[in-house]
């Protein structure tokens, strides 16, 4: 305040002195019209591309010329070479016009963009990620399956995971139990293992740590392989927000205070105020191939200027200085999915990386071998300015023999047209431990694919795939595909494939998908094959809905081929169920299935649907059927003892968990009724929602002569300091009530005075108490 009325008496007295010297010159002048202009000395407040940086600056007026200290103007924000000290003319200056606003006693300057501070709008901070969290417990998944028929020999499988997990991680295995009929039609059954592993993420780092069995990295040009071992490898997931692929930046500039509005593909992404000067706008749309830009800047006139930008994003890259790594050592796994406990003798290793150089080329590089076989490589991908990108390889292996792997790929996208090849080579003795474990390699291998946006007239695609071995066997699959959206949600898609050496293998198929809104989904498709068999078939399904009901589906086949295929699905929050039956009409197959999950945490066991990653244990303190809503969606109510399980949370991702606590007694409180949490991977989290009986009450205060307190008298409760406040008729609110509790009456016109009232609980009801009188 001080400043500003020292600037309002400068301001008068600069304009006294002006207008005095003014009048001076005037009567010099006229006294002697032949004498020069004296210099004034002005203090103006400085005005820069119509923005008023509220300071005021000394002006030297000398004829034409505004002289000011060059520091002065670099204060300001102006980007100007020079000692700051120098005394300039501020017209002399490139790519600035200063003038004199006399009325207004302000020096206006407007320079050239280029001369302001550039300024970073929309910053792509990430979202900080929240602390995963994991409450010690167990899961057993389940998944049963029978099947049956006149002509099938019975059978049943038994799919189970085991999984605990606290602070120190969480350790998972998973087989199946299987009972069938032999020949003789005697019972026989036996147990398989799959994956039994312990794993642990570092969220910080996002860093993964896995011992037991596992699958390695692997690049596009590589192969993964299973070991039992260890792994450490990074892993982005664990932080979602982070957006691992560069995305484009778009700048501009303003003369004057104006909007900025920034669309991408006809989409608004951002629209914001910039102050003069040039711009720049990262842009935090997630977008994936070749899209446009337009960024429009609006003065407050509303004159506006926009320009159109092109650029070109793929996921296939890592953004500048990020790097991504695998790293395992083991034993090769054998025989998965046939024996639970075949591993090789030798010890092997592997390695994959991958690094942002530049946000337009990603270095990539794999190692692995054991005593036997060594094989190494190295890749790239590059972007080709808004033409897509290339991926390029060359690896070398050694085993019984040795040979080399080359790779060669482009990939292009767009919102109407997309393609990809890729082609790899490699010579007869090119080696890897997938060879060695006895997964075969081919001699070349040449995949093409694309696409074509037609609009309103749907969509085609395209693919052709060419697999050549060491023993020169052929194999050339071609296939085209048509999908025009016919009317609201109708969809007509046309379907056609072949092998090029297999004169027979040629099909054709033509369908309609047919949405029923809540009603499901109905379908009819009819195929025809070269070798003259025509079929058609009639689908219908409907999902069963998430927080249980019916569900099912039914499909039949006639033609040359007769096949049939029905279900029926009951979901409930504690199992999902299956029966249903396929086959010819003359030999049905029958089968059922049931599947879920057991948690066990907090002390007690739910049953619940299938857990495939994390979950929520949502606790209401003993209060039964209470509504719980996941990411403001009803999911079901609490049980007797006051818990539901949400089975439905995934790890690593903020997860919005609430209640509605409206039909909860009348005397109950609930402090919040939202939480927002983060699970991680794989495990459960127990979330509390303190809902508590308040003991509440109504209490009607008077004082000693029965007339009740006035309106705004303050009471204190047992002593305490917070203020509570004497509503009409002396009624006074009291959110928690002792058996014995003391008032203290603060009156303003006479004494203060006490009420003691004494209070029994009636559940579910907000009682009204007294009256009482305040005594002194």
């Amino acid at each position: 305040m001080r400043h500003f009325c020292q600037a309002i008496i400068a301001r008068l007295l600069v304009a006294s002195i002006t207008t005095g010297m003014a009048s001076l010159n005037h009567a010099q002048a006229s006294e002697a019209p032949q004498a020069a202009e004296a210099a004034t000395l002005l203090y103006l407040e400085l005005v820069v591309n119509e923005v008023s940086l509220r300071d005021l600056v000394e002006v030297r007026r000398d004829g034409e010329s505004l002289i000011v200290t060059l520091g002065d103007l670099m204060q300001a924000g102006l980007l100007l070479e020079g000692s700051p000290d120098s005394q300039v003319d501020a017209n002399s200056l490139p790519g600035v016009t200063a003038s004199y606003d006399v009325e207004g006693q302000r020096l206006m300057i407007q320079a050239d963009p280029d001369l302001l501070p550039r300024q970073t709008l929309n910053s792509r901070n990430r979202v900080q990620p929240m602390r995963a969290e994991r409450d010690a417990g167990g899961v057993l998944s389940y998944d049963l399956y029978m099947t049956g028929g006149t002509e099938q020999a019975s059978s049943a499988s038994l799919w189970n995971e085991v999984r605990g997990f606290n602070d120190f991680g969480s350790i998972s295995t998973t087989g199946v139990f299987r009972f069938f009929e032999d020949y003789k039609g005697e019972l026989n059954q036996e147990y398989l293992r799959y994956d039994t592993y312990w794993a642990l993420e570092d969220q910080e780092s996002m860093l993964q740590f896995r011992a037991g069995d596992l699958v390695t990295g692997s690049q596009v040009w590589s192969r993964s392989l299973r070991l039992g071992g260890f792994q450490i490898s990074k892993d982005f997931s664990l932080q979602p927000s982070l957006i691992t692929y560069p995305l484009p930046d778009f700048s501009g500039q303003a003369v004057v205070p104006s909007s900025v509005d920034v669309f991408i593909n006809s989409s608004q992404v951002y629209s914001g105020e910039v102050v003069p000067g040039p711009f720049d706008i990262p842009s935090n749309t997630v977008i994936n191939g070749l899209g446009d830009a337009e960024i429009v800047v609006t003065d407050a006139l509303g004159r506006q200027v926009s320009k159109t930008i092109s650029f070109y994003v793929s996921n296939e890259l890592l953004s500048e200085g990020l790097f991504d790594f695998s790293v395992e050592g083991g034993f090769l796994r054998e025989e998965y999915g046939l024996s639970s406990f075949t591993y090789d003798t030798t010890p092997v290793g592997s390695a994959t990386m991958r690094y942002g150089l530049t946000d337009w080329l990603t270095a990539e590089a794999h190692v692995e071998g054991s005593e036997d076989v060594q094989n190494a490589g190295v890749g790239g991908v590059v972007k080709l300015g808004n033409m897509g990108i290339i991926n390029t390889s060359i690896a070398a292996g050694r085993g019984d023999d040795q040979g080399l792997q080359l790779g060669l790929g482009y990939q292009f996208s767009s919102r109407n047209f997309s393609i990809g090849v890729q082609h790899i080579e490699r010579s007869a003795g090119y080696f890897d431990l997938g060879r060695q474990s006895g997964s075969p390699l081919g001699k070349r291998s040449t995949q093409v694919t694309g696409s074509l946006n037609l609009g309103n007239f749907g969509t085609f695609g395209a693919g052709y795939f060419r697999v050549e071995d060491n023993e020169r066997d052929l194999s050339e699959i071609v296939n085209v595909s048509y999908s025009p959206r016919l009317w609201e949600g109708v969809n007509l898609y046309a379907s056609a494939n072949a092998d090029l050496h297999d004169s027979e293998s040629m099909n054709v198929s033509v369908g309609l998908s047919i949405p029923l809104g809540s009603y499901g989904n109905s379908s009819v498709r009819t195929r025809y094959a070269r070798d003259g068999d025509l079929s058609s078939t009639l689908a219908y399904s409907k999902s069963a809905p998430i927080t249980g009901g019916l569900g099912g589906g039914l499909a039949g086949t006639w033609g040359d081929e007769k096949f049939f295929q029905g279900n029926l699905n009951w979901k409930s929050r504690f199992i999902d169920t299956y029966v249903g039956a396929y086959g010819e009409p003359s030999e049905p197959v029958v089968w059922g299935e049931a599947r879920g999950s057991l948690v066990f945490m907090d002390g007690a066991v739910f049953p619940t649907n299938q857990i495939s990653d994390s979950f929520a244990l949502v606790s209401t303190n003993g209060y039964e059927d209470v509504p719980v809503l996941l990411e403001n969606q009803l999911v079901g109510t609490t049980d007797d003892n006051g818990h539901l399980l949400v089975p439905w949370v995934q790890s690593y991702n903020r997860t919005n968990l609430s209640i509605d606590p409206v039909d909860l007694p009348a005397d109950v409180s609930v402090e919040e009724t939202r939480k927002t949490i983060m699970a991680a991977r794989r495990s459960g989290v127990r979330t509390e929602f303190n809902v508590a009986l308040s003991q509440s009450a109504v209490v009607i205060l008077q004082d000693s002569t029965g007339k009740p307190l006035d309106v705004g008298t303050v009471v204190n409760m047992d002593g305490g300091e917070a203020n509570l406040y004497v509503g009409w008729e002396g009624r006074l609110f009291l959110e928690r009530v002792e058996e014995e509790t003391t008032l203290l009456v603060r009156r303003n016109d006479a004494a203060d005075c006490k009420v003691v009232i004494s209070y029994k609980a009636a559940p579910g009801t907000i009682p009204t108490l007294g009256p009482f009188s305040c005594s002194e």
